[in-house]
């Protein structure tokens, strides 16, 4: 049963990916919400069958976080797959930045967390009833092998396939349909409603996506990008596991 929840959406996925290429200079805003939406359903379906073949049900208590991030790991895999087949390097942003980008990147971590840090604070002084995002929650209870997993994927995986979504394949047809600015914003504000399952980091995860956005924008590369979210999740993760 596991194994057919997996092949089921992951084969028609590959045979997807081999009609797609080769890869291209221009794509559209319908390829991109096709994309994600395969990412979306692929995920809840792969982390089902890792559920069901970990623990023996398919929908088993919010503590069970391993098989949440292998399912998402394996639509991670299968998504970057068919984006890399249908757009180029080029476009997606995969080529090289200017030395100042990195220097916007060094930058923008402490900013960002200052950020965080003040929206956190304001939260609590409003009395909205603040919480940590539930995978950070977790984190600290969590057996040393689920750790490594959770750590591996929210610092590193996560990072890298947002980045090549979101800025990557997403970017480029939204600033043809809307310009370069509404392009920026928008693509801001749909990387923060994306994690609505913790709507009190919306707000500051909107604000990064809109800077992440500005710089693959301005620099042409989605790696100074990569290594603002690579840092700001490792940094988030490490706290989440040393809470309490």
């Amino acid at each position: 049963m596991a194994l057919a929840m997996l092949l089921i959406p992951t084969l028609p996925g590959v045979a997807w990916a081999v009609r797609w290429g080769p890869p291209r200079s221009r794509w559209s805003l319908v390829e991109v919400v096709a994309a994600f939406a395969y990412f979306v359903g692929l995920a809840g379906l792969a982390g089902g069958a890792a559920s069901l073949w970990l623990t023996g049900d398919m929908m088993p208590d919010a503590s069970a976080l391993v098989p949440g991030v292998l399912g998402t790991a394996h639509a991670s895999v299968m998504v970057s797959v068919l984006v890399l087949r249908r757009a180029r390097g080029g476009p997606l942003g995969l080529g090289g930045a200017p030395p100042w980008a990195w220097g916007a990147a060094v930058a923008a971590v402490p900013l960002f967390l200052a950020v965080s840090a003040s929206w956190a604070w304001l939260v609590e002084a409003l009395g909205w009833g603040f919480e940590p995002q539930h995978l950070l929650m977790a984190l600290s209870d969590a057996p040393l092998h689920d750790r490594i997993a959770i750590l591996g994927y929210g610092a590193v995986g996560a990072p890298l396939v947002e980045e090549l979504l979101f800025r990557g394949f997403l970017l480029p047809p939204l600033e043809r349909h809307a310009g370069r600015t509404s392009a920026i914003v928008a693509g801001g504000a749909a990387f923060g409603v994306v994690h609505l399952t913790d709507p009190i980091a919306v707000v500051p995860l909107v604000i990064l996506g809109v800077g992440l956005a500005w710089l693959r924008m301005r620099s042409g590369s989605i790696w100074p990008g990569v290594a603002v979210h690579v840092t700001n999740n490792a940094i988030a993760l490490w706290v989440g596991l040393h809470a309490g």
